[in-house]
């Protein structure tokens, strides 16, 4: 009796580690740093852009662009562009989410192609759930006291493909009569 819980507790952790890692090996390309991700919200579309220590992200609101020296955000509606230096604090939080070795640990399952990670320090609940295939990141939910945020239509592809630089770069020349403030 013993050796069947044994058994049963070491399958459980082999399987619970199975639609995770499958995933992350049909995605390699997100281990190099390299990648898209694009996402729908209750309210908008966002696309994420990470090449090793570079983002962008692009909603109906606003385009982010961060580096190593520093921070552009173009308000389209506004036709306004801020820039300042780097903002340390919240690179450092988009590379926690992209360390995903590191992350994978976080996640407990909660069901064959589900997953749970607790933040107990700032009470929330993120659960990210795979198709029954494990092939797609079907969506995203995020739980806390003060909101709820659930991500849909997730797409995440290699920026290989891409001409990435142009990415990461504003052209001021293609924005007509932009008020450019410049905090660096």
């Amino acid at each position: 009796m013993k050796n069947r819980y044994i058994y049963l507790l070491f399958l459980s952790f082999l399987i619970s580690e199975e639609c995770l890692d499958k995933w992350l090996d049909n995605h390699s390309f997100i281990l190099n740093k390299q990648f898209n991700l694009t996402a729908n919200t209750k309210h908008q579309m966002i696309s994420f852009y990470y090449d090793i220590d570079r983002y962008r992200i692009e909603t109906n609101e606003f385009i982010l662009i961060s580096n190593q020296i520093n921070t552009s955000k173009y308000l389209p509606e506004a036709n306004k562009l801020f820039i300042d230096k780097k903002d340390e604090q919240f690179n450092k939080y988009i590379d926690s989410f992209i360390n995903f070795s590191k992350l994978k640990r976080k996640f407990k399952k909660i069901s064959d192609n589900s997953y749970e990670m607790k933040n107990l320090l700032h009470k929330t609940s993120t659960v990210i759930f795979f198709d029954e295939e494990c092939s797609k990141l079907d969506s995203i939910y995020v739980k806390s006291k003060s909101f709820d945020f659930h991500i849909n239509k997730i797409t995440i592809d290699s920026i290989f493909s891409i001409k990435s630089d142009s990415l990461f770069e504003l052209n001021l020349n293609s924005f007509e009569g932009v008020e450019v403030h410049d905090f660096r």
